[in-house]
């Protein structure tokens, strides 16, 4: 069952629809395409992004059981979800956390450098 409103609206299984396109049921499709005026979050790679300390994440995860600027369980039931602002905070989130993994992997590079002339200079002085 299909209803057109008087704004011009178009329901799908709703007679009330509450947007231009509302579907009350499943929708399948081989490809969405979803266009956005919002900001790709690749500026988390410019030199003076600051980005936040795992420390940080670990207190705001502590006490509010989400993560920073992704939102939580009860948001998401009642408000919905925006498929776009979502995919594009995820990624960010990915950005970040591979900016977290390179600092990560340089650390653990060096210190292995710092471990591996300790044993040499260990070895030399027996």
């Amino acid at each position: 069952m299909s209803r057109f409103n008087v704004l011009g609206r178009v329901g799908i299984g709703t007679d009330d629809p509450q947007a231009d396109l509302a579907v009350n049921g499943d929708i399948l499709a081989k490809q969405i395409k979803v266009k956005t005026d919002i900001a790709v979050p690749d500026y988390v790679f410019e030199p003076g992004y600051k980005l936040t300390t795992l420390e940080q994440i670990a207190e705001f995860v502590a006490k509010h059981k989400h993560l920073p600027e992704v939102p939580s369980a009860k948001e998401v039931a009642t408000d919905g979800l925006d498929v776009a602002k979502m995919n594009l905070s995820l990624l960010k989130k990915i950005e970040e956390m591979t900016l977290q993994m390179i600092q990560m992997n340089k650390t653990l590079v060096k210190q292995s450098e710092e471990i591996n002339l300790l044993k040499e200079n260990r070895s030399m002085v027996r």
